[in-house]
């Protein structure tokens, strides 16, 4: 409307002509160019009027300052040119008062004052609006809205606690420089990855654990998960990107406890001085330890291919199985019986067992 306004508004001045004072004593019998004129200048002051309400609500439903800033210039290069032509064309003439004609600078100052409000606040840049304001500032994870050309438009709190920058340090500049590593596929070490040059990977789709090394302000590297996806305009033309990252720091640690946990675990198993072995409810060998793959011969691969029966030659077999499901049922149970080894030797052992809920 802004702009509509002031093209029209600016191509009526062209033709200079009296002005109308129809209340005030002037003649109705205008020429048609001064019909057409008055006409046009009309719906110009109607569209502006409806403009100003409609930009007042988007103000009042800002959530930022830099969006209350949007629609304030917006409503100033609106008004500006409303009040200069009222006033020039009926107000000082009502009061028997003349002055020069001012609509025509009041629609280039509007122009003026709304061309610096894109300059300065990015009007028409892509903003949070684009992909539901509460659902951004809603997420967990960070959140940066990308345009064409790889700039960041926009991001939320998130975001800007991951990288150490504030919204203002972050919003037009690009973000390659962020990316120091990646885009990495599941299962694949992103630090030996060199980064897509130009963001050329944005568009592409990509799995959501693939991963990306960002670089903090404290110059820090953060592997993140990234999530990316096309934003798309109205007409179907491809506007920008949003790209969700989420930070694998204490995942990472978390991993690396774990792995701790289980080479510690493993150490104690195999520092057993007796037999050990875990089996499922179907009989199946889950863990072991390397005692008995000595003892008995086989090797981890032939151990997962056989039920624990098969150690023991026949009777001691069926009494070995009914002592197993009696650990299931009571708890524990033991038993003595010779373990047959894959070379047919047969070695007396005895075995106590203890039910292990998971």
């Amino acid at each position: 409307p802004a702009l509509g306004l002031s093209g029209l508004g600016l191509t009526t001045d062209i033709v200079q002509a009296p002005p109308i004072m129809g209340p005030w004593g002037y003649t109705y019998d205008l020429p048609a160019d001064m019909r057409l004129r008055y006409a046009v200048t009309l719906w110009a002051m109607a569209l502006a009027g409806a403009g100003l309400v409609a930009v007042w609500r988007r103000r009042a439903r800002a959530t930022t300052p830099a969006g209350r800033s949007q629609a304030n210039y917006v409503l100033l290069g609106l008004a500006v040119p409303v009040l200069a032509g009222g006033t020039t064309e009926a107000l000082l003439p009502a009061l028997g008062l003349r002055v020069l004609e001012l609509s025509a600078v009041g629609y280039a100052a509007g122009c003026l004052i709304i061309g610096f409000g894109i300059w300065k606040h990015r009007l028409f840049m892509l903003s949070a609006t684009h992909v539901a304001p509460d659902v951004v500032r809603s997420l967990s994870d960070a959140l940066l809205v990308l345009d064409r050309k790889g700039r960041i438009a926009n991001v939320n709190d998130p975001a800007c606690a991951m990288l150490g920058y504030s919204e203002g340090d972050l919003v037009g500049q690009p973000l390659e420089p962020l990316v120091t590593a990646g885009p990495a596929a599941p299962g694949e070490d992103v630090t030996q990855v060199r980064p897509t040059p130009c963001l050329g990977w944005l568009p592409e789709p990509h799995p959501p654990e693939s991963e990306l090394m960002v670089r903090t302000r404290q110059g820090d590297e953060v592997p993140v998960s990234f999530a990316s996806a096309r934003l798309v305009s109205a007409s179907g033309a491809e506007s920008g990107y949003t790209l969700v990252l989420r930070d694998l720091t204490l995942r990472r640690r978390a991993e690396e406890r774990s792995r701790e946990a289980g080479r510690f675990n493993e150490a104690v198993v195999n520092s057993l001085p007796g037999v050990f072995y875990l089996i499922d409810t179907q009989g199946s060998f889950v863990r072991w330890n390397q005692r008995f793959e000595r003892l008995t011969g086989y090797t981890a691969e032939e151990f997962t291919k056989m039920p624990a029966t098969a150690l023991f030659a026949p009777p001691h077999d069926q009494r070995v199985a009914e002592r197993i499901a009696e650990v299931f049922t009571e708890g524990q149970s033991d038993v003595e019986a010779p373990i047959r080894t894959k070379a047919g030797e047969d070695i007396p052992h005895y075995f106590t067992g203890s039910r292990v809920v998971l």
